[in-house]
């Protein structure tokens, strides 16, 4: 069988949404930060230790339009390191591996080969709307990204957004 050729197939609205919305993000951080590439991209995309937090104004869920994105925030999850490779890759002197920055960077300036070990979150680059500087977004993003880790906050991916639209639907029946 003879299938469309990709050039002829629209995307469903909520692709089209969804690339709105990644577009928006990108041009926050090439607005904030001189220093872009393609591969930053690619790297918030593919890098599973990489995580993107959005700050968002209140959204009006009657309207059909994206919200404006106020702050976005690229966080690095890092560490967890087993302390028997730290302990070989510090005392060897070679040098150290791609990713896992301030880990190893803090195990070799300290000569503490167990600190690896920790894990934690690094924040890599914050970006505020350019209308939005100087309004304590940046500071807000921090505090809420602390909270997260601490477990107050929920995020996306620990919501079962079939069970919210069963519980909305159950609403509006009532």
């Amino acid at each position: 069988p003879l299938l469309p050729s990709p050039s002829n197939l629209q995307p469903p609205p909520s692709l089209r949404a969804s690339e709105k919305f990644l577009q928006q993000m990108v041009s926050l951080f090439v607005a904030s930060h001189y220093r872009n590439t393609p591969n930053d991209l690619l790297l918030m995309a593919d890098a599973p230790a990489h995580h993107l937090f959005v700050l968002l104004p209140p959204v009006d869920t009657t309207a059909n339009a994206l919200p404006p994105i106020l702050a976005v925030v690229q966080v690095a999850l890092e560490g967890s390191i087993s302390r028997n490779g730290a302990r070989q890759k510090l005392a060897s002197g070679e040098s150290l591996p791609q990713g896992d920055l301030l880990p190893w960077t803090i195990g070799q300036q300290f000569q503490d080969p167990d600190f690896p070990a920790l894990s934690g979150a690094r924040v890599v680059r914050i970006a505020v709307h350019p209308e939005m500087g100087r309004a304590g977004y940046g500071s807000r993003c921090v505090e809420l990204l602390k909270r997260y880790y601490q477990g107050e906050l929920v995020g996306l991916d620990d919501v079962d957004l079939d069970d919210n639209k069963e519980e909305e639907e159950e609403e509006e029946e009532r």
